[in-house]
């Protein structure tokens, strides 16, 4: 997504992989700003940044993810029931390229689409 500016939809079935799914500046090996793991361990469970949340879903429900990005700020909806929001940063004074980062097997990626949005303001930090 071009100046950090997009939506995305995704589905992930959750089963007996893990997965990770970030969302990071294309081609930097620095931090995500935003990460989301799963461990089929702890089903009910999704971690967001480090932090875990309880997703009370029947089993077989799957993950729908929901996620806005303007600028510096990424919004996450996950199956309508969870809502996280994190400002982030990149270096220099114009936004990144953003891409979707996946660990784990791809058959745990059940949909995955990707808007372009027009940023909400050109100065991401004062307008």
């Amino acid at each position: 997504m071009a100046g950090c500016a997009g939506e995305l939809r995704c589905t992930l079935r959750r089963g007996r992989e893990s997965f990770e799914f970030a969302l990071a500046e294309a081609g930097g090996e620095a931090q995500p700003w935003l990460s989301l793991k799963y461990d089929p361990l702890h089903p009910h469970q999704i971690d967001l940044d480090g932090k875990s949340f309880v997703l009370d879903l029947p089993q077989q429900e799957d993950l729908e993810l929901t996620l806005y990005a303007d600028g510096s700020v990424i919004e996450v909806l996950i199956n309508e029931r969870l809502a996280y929001t994190k400002r982030f940063y990149y270096a220099g004074d114009s936004p990144r390229e953003m891409h979707v980062r996946w660990m784990g097997k791809t058959s745990s990626l059940a949909a995955l689409t990707v808007w372009q949005l027009a940023p909400i303001s050109t100065d991401r930090l004062t307008a």
